[in-house]
């Protein structure tokens, strides 16, 4: 008797705990989707004891998953925002890399759309080229929260970047995307999204109006002598893209073409765009009128990346941007918990993509395998092979990251056996360079027998018909297939281009704590999902990450 009555305790004890474990989470007012375009996980345990503000803040309270991987063979900006607005890969969603070759060799943007509707509002040339997420063949996160408003309760979801690729994979279908204009130097949308550009950002791009009448001076962090910068190859520009910015003046020309291109390199950019992100907040929950009970506010901070493709991530540069973001986090965290309630945001963290180190830097610390291959001269060497050994001139059209695309009205006029031919030749002609470890064909890599545990299955992750290359490569370890002679990519399947750091932060609901489990980006949209109380983006077929519930 006395132990079936401790044995009913204890069972209605543990099935209370497990059924309050797996209560719904009160659903955030804000929700903070920050991306830190190209922050390679090896970033955190490096430079984090010098962290003084949002960094340190949601690595101290909020759920920190150490192992988070973008599985993309070919990792880039594009197909990382689109892993985290989708839950899904490249495969499902269609934007296999930024731009991508169609069957006839035609360059396609993922952004660019000519339909007058798409009509970005700054555009200042005379193509009047638009933007949209027609090239998205899925639905997003963003279009599930808003499928879910209604008039009592209505819901808003912003995407804010300095790239417009980046917004509108997040913004999807039914968001708002909002982007810098590299031409005109202020922020910009187009008539996809907009009616006309709204009142609010036309008076915060009066406000914060670039002053190109002087030069800009990047002031630092820190003083420049300080351990926080003294890493190894940090002072190291010997095959960075450009001389250091660090003190030393950068003047901006707005009458070259996209002549504030180089200002988002810059740490103002990043203030810049923080202050939008209050700005955006402020005018969507203050609107009475509107009766706006939740947003969601995509947040993708370009400058690492558009920086690090110069300067590589070693250099002082990409340091001192990552403390800024720090710092800027810190300011917007204390202004959102002011303003809205610190109860009432849900922050996440996480990076579309990690970078390689610089090949040549690595080759003279001694690492003799790490190399730069032409582009361009490895595709004219190739189309020289197939024209000795096969008569056909330029039969490979193009090369875009890492794919190349061949002429097909002339392949498909040769039988099997000829085809079988050709292709061999192609894959016997890069399997012998120095720093390609594989290619495949198409069809080859679409039923190899790869399992799931191997980085080459990355790869099958971005085969979508049409769109990825008729000649897969995979460079090997360090080792870059690039049109740039100088600075870096993220391009592999590799540690340094696929782990990312990922931090999900919301007060008192969530208990802070540190995961080891390998989990997968695809799998934070999923996760929010379930935290917002709105259906999954409906191609995702993945699992919440561990340690919500």
């Amino acid at each position: 008797m006395k132990f079936s009555k401790y044995f009913l305790i204890t069972f209605f004890s543990l099935t209370f705990f497990k059924i309050n474990l797996l209560t719904p989470l009160p659903a955030p007012k804000i929700t903070l989707v920050i991306v830190i375009d190209q922050l390679a996980y090896n970033y955190i345990p490096k430079l984090s004891p010098y962290f003084q503000g949002g960094l340190k803040e949601l690595l101290q309270n909020g759920i920190v998953y150490q192992n988070t991987y973008v599985p993309h063979g070919i990792p880039e900006t594009a197909p990382g925002h689109h892993a985290l607005s989708t839950g899904a890969y490249p495969k499902d969603h269609g934007v296999v890399t930024n731009q991508w070759l169609d069957l006839e060799g035609n360059k396609i943007a993922y952004e660019q759309d000519k339909a007058p509707e798409s009509q970005i509002f700054s555009n200042l040339s005379k193509e009047k080229v638009g933007a949209s997420s027609k090239n998205t063949m899925v639905d997003t996160l963003s279009d599930q929260f808003l499928l879910t408003s209604h008039n009592t309760k209505s819901k808003k979801v912003f995407a804010l970047c300095l790239k417009p690729y980046p917004a509108i994979a997040m913004a999807g279908k039914l968001g708002k995307a909002i982007w810098f204009d590299y031409n005109s130097g202020e922020f910009t949308s187009s008539k996809y999204y907009f009616k006309q550009l709204p009142l609010w950002l036309k008076k915060f791009n009066s406000t914060h109006v670039i002053d190109t009448s002087r030069p800009i001076i990047w002031e630092t962090c820190y003083p420049l002598s300080s351990e926080c910068y003294n890493f190894i190859f940090s002072k190291n520009y010997k095959y960075a893209g450009a001389k250091s910015f660090i003190k030393n003046p950068i003047t901006i020309n707005p009458e070259s073409p996209k002549g504030f291109d180089i200002y988002c390199r810059l740490p103002q950019s990043i203030k810049h765009l923080r202050e939008l992100t209050q700005e955006t907040i402020d005018k969507t929950l203050l609107q009475k009128s509107q009766r706006v009970s939740q947003i969601l506010l995509w947040v993708s901070f370009s400058t690492v990346d558009l920086a690090g493709h110069l300067f590589g991530p070693y250099c002082r540069e990409i340091i001192d941007l990552i403390y800024h973001i720090d710092l800027e986090l810190k300011e917007l965290f204390n202004y959102v918990y002011k303003s809205y309630g610190k109860e009432n945001i849900l922050i996440a963290l996480t990076a579309d993509h990690g970078v390689a180190p610089i090949p040549e830097i690595l080759r003279d610390a001694g690492y003799k395998n790490a190399i730069r291959i032409d582009a361009k001269k490895l595709l004219d060497d190739l189309n020289k092979q197939i024209d000795k050994k096969h008569k056909i001139k330029n039969f490979i059209l193009r090369f875009e990251p890492m794919s190349f695309r061949f002429n097909h009205k002339i392949f498909n006029q040769f039988p099997h056996s000829r085809k079988r031919e050709i292709l061999k030749t192609i894959k016997n002609f890069l399997m012998s360079q120095p720093g390609i470890k594989h290619a495949w064909s198409y069809k080859e890599l679409e039923f190899a027998p790869i399992s799931q545990n191997q980085l080459e299955y990355f790869y099958k992750n971005q085969l979508y018909y049409g769109r990825i290359g008729d000649i897969i490569c995979q460079p090997s370890p360090y080792c870059q297939i690039t049109n740039y002679p100088t600075g870096t990519c993220h391009s592999t399947p590799y540690d340094y281009d696929t782990h990312i750091p990922l931090i999900i932060y919301y007060k008192d609901m969530l208990e802070h704590k540190k995961i080891y489990t390998r989990v997968y980006l695809q799998q934070l949209p999923v996760t929010l999902a379930k935290l917002l109380r709105v259906p999954q983006p409906s191609a995702s077929a993945q699992q919440i990450l561990p340690g919500i519930y």
